[in-house]
């Protein structure tokens, strides 16, 4: 795949690895629930928290590659496409800013599992526990704290989402777009933390699923009547019921 493709979506993926790599740590230090912190339980808590991240990060950027697939090359860095970029890049720090520091809350104070999407079918306790967040006394310095960072790395950051790298032609960038999208569709079918066994203790276990691929699995499970992770026995009758 051209280097003009991995260019564009390195800042991306840098601050989604980074943010995770950092609330794995912090929720470590901070929860009280029993961890396995034998070095490979480590090293393979923090292996599948990168697999996971990345399947979510493919899945996230699909917009944005398709943005670039668009693009004509006489447009590139030009006014429009700063302008873009910089939106683009605006909305994820600003979720995956919001999403970690909700999350981290969350752990700290209830011992809570990494992410939201764990309340998906009991949707009355995530409106009772955002509550407590937004009426929470460090809500106003969570708040401006993430606001803080935010503005610094749109600041010092953003521009990197630009790159010197020329843009391939119309049909280069149609084959690497299709490459990614396979890609990005083989990650996510082959990446299962459930399988990958990371440790016995069902807190790793928790902190290596990346919140956002979380999310993801369990729309696709849901929505799809799909769940690639629990296969149906050999001989099972299907539940569904035929379109009429």
């Amino acid at each position: 795949m051209n280097s003009y493709l991995l260019r564009r979506l390195f800042p991306f993926y840098s601050v989604a690895l980074l943010a995770e790599l950092i609330f794995t740590a912090f929720s470590m230090l901070a929860t009280n629930a029993p961890l396995d912190v034998t070095f490979f339980a480590i090293v393979k808590t923090f292996g599948v928290l990168i697999l996971t991240t990345t399947s979510a990060f493919l899945v996230l950027m699909l917009p944005f590659v398709f943005y670039l697939f668009l693009l004509p090359q006489k447009y590139q860095n030009s006014k429009l496409d700063k302008i873009v970029s910089y939106l683009f890049y605006f909305i994820f720090l600003a979720s995956t800013l919001g999403e970690e520091m909700i999350s981290a809350y969350f752990w700290q104070s209830q011992n809570l599992p990494v992410s939201l999407a764990v309340f998906r079918h009991t949707f009355s306790d995530v409106n009772v526990l955002l509550a407590e967040f937004f009426a929470s006394s460090y809500v106003i310095l969570m708040c401006l704290g993430a606001l803080i960072i935010l503005a610094a790395l749109m600041f010092y950051t953003a521009r990197f989402t630009l790159t010197t790298v020329p843009a391939p032609k119309w049909f280069n960038r149609l084959f690497q777009t299709l490459v990614y999208a396979i890609v990005c569709v083989m990650t996510y079918l082959n990446i299962n933390p459930e399988t990958l066994s990371v440790s016995a203790v069902a807190a790793n276990n928790q902190l290596s699923e990346e919140g956002t691929y979380l999310v993801i699995k369990e729309s696709v499970d849901t929505y799809t009547d799909l769940d690639f992770s629990k296969p149906e026995p050999a001989g099972a009758v299907s539940t569904s019921q035929p379109n009429e």
